[in-house]
Protein backbone atom coordinates (compact mmCIF):
# COMPACT_ATOMS: atom_id res chain seq x y z
CA UNK A 1 0.00 0.00 0.00
CA UNK A 2 1.48 3.43 -1.21
CA UNK A 3 0.66 6.12 1.35
CA UNK A 4 -0.02 9.56 0.06
CA UNK A 5 -0.17 12.91 2.03
CA UNK A 6 -3.75 12.92 2.58
CA UNK A 7 -3.71 9.37 4.14
CA UNK A 8 -1.11 10.94 6.57
CA UNK A 9 -3.28 14.14 6.70
CA UNK A 10 -6.31 11.97 7.38
CA UNK A 11 -4.53 10.03 10.35
CA UNK A 12 -3.05 13.00 12.04
CA UNK A 13 -6.77 14.82 12.02
CA UNK A 14 -8.18 11.99 13.68
CA UNK A 15 -5.25 11.81 16.67
CA UNK A 16 -5.68 15.75 16.80
CA UNK A 17 -9.64 15.80 17.52
CA UNK A 18 -9.30 13.19 19.79
CA UNK A 19 -7.18 15.73 22.02
CA UNK A 20 -9.45 18.33 21.66
CA UNK A 21 -10.35 18.78 25.40
CA UNK A 22 -7.66 19.71 27.96
CA UNK A 23 -7.51 18.51 31.48
CA UNK A 24 -6.50 20.88 34.57
CA UNK A 25 -5.01 19.76 37.36
CA UNK A 26 -7.60 21.13 39.70
CA UNK A 27 -5.88 24.02 41.48
CA UNK A 28 -5.63 25.33 38.08
CA UNK A 29 -8.67 24.37 36.53
CA UNK A 30 -10.01 26.51 39.63
CA UNK A 31 -8.20 29.98 38.45
CA UNK A 32 -8.53 29.18 34.98
CA UNK A 33 -12.61 29.32 36.10
CA UNK A 34 -12.26 32.38 38.01
CA UNK A 35 -10.45 33.67 34.78
CA UNK A 36 -13.00 33.20 32.24
CA UNK A 37 -15.78 34.73 34.86
CA UNK A 38 -13.76 38.04 35.19
CA UNK A 39 -13.52 38.24 31.42
CA UNK A 40 -16.98 37.68 30.72
CA UNK A 41 -17.78 40.22 33.46
CA UNK A 42 -15.09 42.62 32.05
CA UNK A 43 -16.82 42.29 28.72
CA UNK A 44 -19.80 42.94 29.73
CA UNK A 45 -19.20 46.21 31.11
CA UNK A 46 -16.37 47.40 28.44
CA UNK A 47 -18.79 49.85 26.77
CA UNK A 48 -19.23 51.53 30.05
CA UNK A 49 -15.74 51.81 31.01
CA UNK A 50 -15.17 53.28 28.08
CA UNK A 51 -17.39 55.44 28.08
CA UNK A 52 -16.54 56.56 31.52
CA UNK A 53 -12.87 57.34 30.35
CA UNK A 54 -14.25 59.34 27.52
CA UNK A 55 -16.78 61.50 29.86
CA UNK A 56 -13.29 61.87 32.22
CA UNK A 57 -11.35 63.31 29.25
CA UNK A 58 -14.06 65.55 27.69
CA UNK A 59 -14.16 67.54 31.31
CA UNK A 60 -10.49 67.41 31.76
CA UNK A 61 -10.32 69.00 28.37
CA UNK A 62 -6.49 69.55 26.77
CA UNK A 63 -5.06 68.10 29.74
CA UNK A 64 -6.70 65.08 29.02
CA UNK A 65 -4.95 61.07 29.64
CA UNK A 66 -3.27 61.50 26.51
CA UNK A 67 -1.49 64.59 27.26
CA UNK A 68 -0.77 63.00 31.12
Amino acid sequence: MVKTMRDVWDRSKKKREMKKYKIFPLEIEKYYLEYLARKKAFLKTKGEIAKTFADYESRLGDAGFSKI
